[in-house]
């Protein structure tokens, strides 16, 4: 069975939990956030650093992201065309994935995942859900 959600994700400092069953168990959360280094606490030069980044997060175990790798060698969700198939046989990852991420230090810009939501027009991302024991493929028009 597909399941569809259209989500809308505003920069937040928590994550937007996502219940796509309506049973009342968050089944993803959506993380956007953007800032300046001060508070990350892995970034060597903070002075002039800036980010961005969105987060997917699977919240039940069966639960799982649509996954590709970028040219740069970073695991990220992909964003997908529209009638894309979704479905056994493709990537899933069960663990939270990047959609963007992007860290700016002075002059300089490094883009691990480049989800762009296609002209500000949305973007469509795949899930996986396991529901009452059933595996269940679907997708998420994120805006």
């Amino acid at each position: 069975m597909l399941r569809y959600a259209r989500i809308a994700v505003p920069k937040i400092e928590s994550p937007l939990a996502v219940n796509l069953n309506h049973d009342g168990v968050t089944n993803f959360s959506f993380y956007n956030a953007s800032g300046t280094c001060e508070k990350r606490k892995h970034v060597r030069r903070k002075e002039g650093c800036s980010f961005a980044y969105m987060d997917l997060i699977p919240a039940q175990a069966g639960n799982a992201v649509g996954s590709s790798q970028s040219f740069d060698g970073a695991q990220c969700v992909p964003e997908l065309r529209a009638g894309h198939v979704i479905g056994a046989g493709k990537k899933f990852k069960s663990n939270y994935l990047d959609m963007f991420q992007i860290e700016r230090i002075s002059y300089t810009e490094a883009v691990n995942c480049p989800w762009n939501s296609k002209g500000n027009t949305g973007g469509f991302t795949a899930l996986e859900s396991t529901i009452v024991g059933e595996t269940h493929y679907g997708w998420a028009h994120v805006v």
